[in-house]
């Protein structure tokens, strides 16, 4: 289990099963290593994304590559927010453009030295408060709380703390008691509820559904493991 915040003993953090693929470095440094063979040729590709490796931070030319990375992004920026290249933007135009431009490159030459597990950390530290605040009637299992994270971290910690999913596991139904019966009725109810979140725009999304039963089915597994257990000693008895 990744430990990324001073809570209780009851407060969880993510595992290190939810972590998820992050690359370093970003589009104008690319565009930027792309320009020059020698830079090109230390440019690193792993399922089919390409990206700069962790050692580029200490690279004895790495000043250039910024400075080629910030040119590139004037014009970038110039194109978008003034749709004109860098050489027809005006004086003020020009310095606006460098300043986003370098405080993007500054942003990312920042993400070139952190590992994977380090970016994941800020990410999710608001999304792991968010379930661990929200979450009051029951003592989560870390599957369950990795499914509420990455849940939260995809409607946002505002829409999870005030969802119908968090009221309906703080009732705390699906877990608790012997009629089974009324632990199902609680389980379809979870499931429906995460569901729920599968638009966008107001729009259903096929990706956005799959990703509710993939964390539905995380967080449920455990709650139909038991309750089958007691469907089975139920039957089992004279």
């Amino acid at each position: 289990m990744v430990s990324m915040m001073t809570r209780p003993a009851t407060a969880r953090s993510v595992s290190a099963t939810w972590c998820t693929r992050r690359t370093n470095g970003a589009a104008s440094w690319l565009a930027a290593a792309r320009s020059d063979d020698t830079w090109k040729g230390k440019i690193q590709k792993t399922l089919g994304v390409e990206y700069l490796p962790r050692a580029a931070s200490g690279w004895s030319d790495l000043d250039k590559l910024k400075e080629k990375a910030i040119e590139l992004g004037i014009d970038t920026v110039g194109t978008k927010k003034f749709a004109k290249k860098a050489d027809k933007l005006g004086e003020g135009e020009k310095k606006t453009a460098k300043g986003i431009a370098e405080a993007a490159v500054r942003d990312e030459a920042a993400y070139l030295a952190r590992t994977v597990r380090d970016v994941l950390k800020a990410d999710v530290a608001t999304f792991e408060k968010a379930v661990n605040d929200s979450i009051t009637g029951v003592a989560l299992k870390q599957e369950e709380f990795d499914a509420l994270v990455s849940l939260a971290f995809n409607i946002g910690a505002s829409n999870f703390k005030s969802s119908t999913l968090v009221r309906k596991i703080n009732e705390n139904k699906y877990r608790n008691g012997t009629d089974t019966g009324a632990r199902d009725k609680a389980i379809d109810e979870i499931a429906k509820a995460f569901g729920a979140w599968n638009k966008s725009g107001g729009k259903v999304l096929s990706g956005l559904t799959k990703r509710r039963e993939a964390e539905a089915g995380m967080f449920l597994t455990g709650a139909k493991e038991e309750n089958n257990l007691l469907k089975a000693k139920g039957k089992a008895k004279p």
